[in-house]
């Protein structure tokens, strides 16, 4: 959900420079097959002994690959960086423009949220796409390579992958609504936190309230934080 909106975003503020990356990715992903059929090329003729013309076309192909790869992931990080940073600018621009009204209901700790831990979550799914486009491209020739080599080959990688793809996009289903709740826990701590060190004064002179906040909040809280992000980490790795 997170990619698809990101997608949407930087095609909107440039289709140039958005069309101009994928094209690079599409690059790399062609030479990374390249160097697959490269590779299998040259172990059947490895009989006739080592074959420079291989190790020539190797050699480009790796090379070309690994350019186009770091001019993609470069150009990628930079772009959304500085859509990323100028919406920040927008956001908080909207927020002192705002009413006293809107802004309590919205809530602090909800825009302290999506100012610096969305942030990096957008930058993050700006990378895994660039290497997502190149690794699609790669996989589409590769699809096509193993059905020259072998049919029963082809289809037996496609019901692997199929099942694979089930399995991840239900678990990927699972995902969303557990990050958004460690989202929620994570924002209702820093409140917390915050509320704390605004009232510190307070909290020295008074140990009760201090321990209340402690112990039946920040403790509290903390404790469900770290057990909800466990849990998503889990599927994460499923």
């Amino acid at each position: 959900m997170i990619k698809s909106k990101l997608i949407k975003i930087v095609f909107k503020e440039s289709r140039a420079k958005t069309l101009r990356l994928l094209a690079l990715a599409t690059a790399a992903g062609l030479l990374q097959a390249l160097v697959v059929v490269i590779i299998n090329g040259a172990s059947e003729n490895i009989a006739n002994g080592l074959n420079f013309r291989f190790f020539v076309l190797f050699s480009i192909c790796i090379t070309g690959f690994i350019l186009a790869k770091r001019i993609t992931l470069f150009g990628a990080v930079k772009y959304v960086y500085a859509i990323v940073y100028d919406m920040r600018l927008r956001i908080v621009d909207k927020v002192r423009s705002s009413d006293l009204k809107s802004y309590e209901t919205i809530g602090k700790d909800e825009i302290h949220s999506t100012l610096n831990q969305n942030t990096e979550i957008i930058i993050e799914a700006a990378k895994s796409l660039s290497h997502a486009s190149s690794a699609a491209v790669m996989l589409i020739f590769s699809f096509i390579y193993i059905w020259i080599l072998s049919s029963k080959a082809f289809f037996m990688t496609v019901i692997l992958l199929l099942a694979g793809s089930f399995v991840y996009l239900n678990t990927n289903r699972l995902i969303g609504p557990k990050l958004r709740a460690s989202k929620k826990k994570e924002a209702e701590f820093l409140n917390y936190l915050v509320q704390l060190l605004d009232g510190f004064k307070e909290v020295k002179m008074n140990t009760k309230k201090s321990d209340d906040l402690y112990e039946n909040w920040i403790r509290t809280d903390s404790v469900s934080t770290r057990d909800s992000k466990l849990e998503t980490e889990i599927l994460f790795i499923t």
